[in-house]
């Protein structure tokens, strides 16, 4: 992208309809995001030629600039010379901007729920990094693998709990995340995740004893490594306090509104929305596994090739959320994450294949800026849609890519044990269990990029103005 931020700048503002067209101007990890008064005063065609903006997309009445990661010096310089007020980043690429009013439907309503669940686990899938990881550690260096140290060894043990515990108390960090999304009292939906994880409650269960809360049986379950029953405990927690919050008085709000929202949501967590969340983990990881017995390689073929498709839609946050149930309940992924984590890879195929047919100094540019985006900071969307999107043989070049990593990764069972980042470590995603795991995750994501590249090397890479590089 030109370092001249200001006339680039400028550039966008007039194709857009200038400032008084803007009603919301903002920005998160890649894109610019602009609420607009008049759409019909936005040039789209013209908006995609500007330098540096490598797509462009409506979402609703919010138009979304792809940009990468030179967003935030694009976003200021906007904001100088327009005369804009700054408005705080957007953390998360899934986040939304609620001033953003769609009308009701049931697509509308999915990808809501969808949105909501993916918002309130992705800032805290860190821990699920961070226990993988570990998990990894002890296994290579202990009787696992090298042999390096005794299981008895007290490094050893120490870093073992550490890596339990994220997954273990995974519910707790879930009610955090959930109870900033849904405006909850953070403390007291840490009580009810940690209620989840009592040691008698645990006891309990494991002696199969039944016992009831206010004469309501309660379903006797664990709830170490879940989150969907925490995610809906906090949900409901956040409606009941605000009406206890209503109903008392100010002199006795602060004493009684907390004690009367525990007493209704006790029975509420351990008797219905607990077991319910428990339930529909159990058929997440059951329809995820009767996918693979069904079609069985084919099915992380399928993962592999639409994958960079999904993301364009944003499905992939369902895809993901229902991985991450599945991971959380067993401890790995054997199909979404395990075929998606090559990702990366495929994609940066085609910004080498560019990089060395292009002539043009922008494509190289462009290439280059997408090969760190992609590869260190794990952002595929200026990818995606400033090179794959760009023509329909990059389109099949990825596809063909991400179905052969995706097949051979189903044929020789390889697992994702570690929530890795995204990026070129990505294939940290395969280490962990049985050492050809990682052998066989290091040959898919080689799989991945020697397809696309040596296809686009061949039959052209071509971008934008439709000529192919020669």
């Amino acid at each position: 992208m030109a370092k001249n931020y200001e006339d680039t700048a400028r550039k966008i503002l007039d194709l857009i309809g200038g400032k008084d067209n803007i009603t919301f101007f903002g920005h998160c990890l890649t894109r610019l995001r602009v609420n607009i008064k008049d759409r019909s005063l936005v040039n789209d065609s013209e908006l995609k030629k500007v330098p540096g903006i490598v797509g462009a997309q409506w979402v609703g009445e919010q138009l979304q600039m792809i940009v990468g990661q030179e967003v935030e010096n694009l976003y200021n310089a906007a904001c100088k010379v327009g005369g804009i007020e700054k408005q705080a980043a957007i953390d998360e690429e899934i986040e939304e901007d609620k001033s953003i009013k769609k009308k009701f439907s049931i697509k509308n309503l999915f990808n809501d729920l969808v949105l909501t669940i993916t918002a309130c686990i992705t800032p805290v899938l860190v821990v699920f990094t961070v226990g993988g990881l570990i998990k990894l550690i002890v296994a290579l260096i202990g009787p696992q693998t090298f042999n390096l140290l005794p299981s008895d060894n007290d490094l050893l043990v120490v870093l073992g709990m550490l890596g339990d515990t994220c997954f273990r108390f995974f519910p707790v960090f879930v009610a955090y995340s959930a109870a900033k999304r849904f405006d909850a009292n953070i403390p007291m939906a840490l009580i009810l995740a940690c209620l989840l994880l009592s040691p008698t409650l645990i006891d309990m269960v494991d002696a199969g004893q039944q016992f009831t809360v206010y004469g309501i049986p309660v379903v006797a379950t664990s709830y170490a490594n879940q989150f969907l029953p925490s995610l809906l405990i906090t949900y409901v927690l956040s409606k009941v306090e605000k009406f206890f919050k209503k109903l008392f008085p100010t002199v006795i709000r602060s004493l009684l509104y907390p004690l009367c929202t525990m007493l209704v949501m006790l029975p509420l967590a351990l008797c219905v929305l607990g077991p319910i969340g428990t339930i529909c983990g159990d058929l997440i990881s059951s329809l995820i596994l009767w996918l693979k017995d069904v079609i069985g390689p084919i099915a992380t073929g399928l993962v592999g090739a639409l994958f960079p498709l999904l993301i364009v839609t944003g499905m992939h946050h369902a895809l993901n959320s229902a991985a991450t149930v599945d991971y959380a309940l067993k401890g790995f992924d054997s199909c979404v994450f395990a075929g998606s984590y090559f990702m990366d890879y495929q994609l940066t195929a085609l910004c080498f294949a560019l990089l060395i047919k292009s002539k043009k100094p922008e494509h190289k540019a462009l290439a280059l800026n997408c090969i760190a985006t992609e590869g260190i900071g794990g952002i595929s969307e200026p990818t995606i849609f400033g090179i794959m999107l760009r023509n329909k043989k990059n389109i099949l070049y990825s596809m063909l890519g991400g179905f052969a990593a995706g097949f051979y990764i189903g044929i020789m069972n390889v697992n994702c044990y570690v929530l890795a980042p995204s990026g070129y470590m990505g294939v940290l995603a395969y280490a962990g269990g049985d050492p050809m795991n990682f052998v066989n995750g290091v040959i898919a994501c080689a799989i991945a990029f020697v397809i696309p590249f040596v296809l686009a090397l061949l039959f052209g890479c071509e971008v934008d103005d439709g000529k192919e590089m020669a």
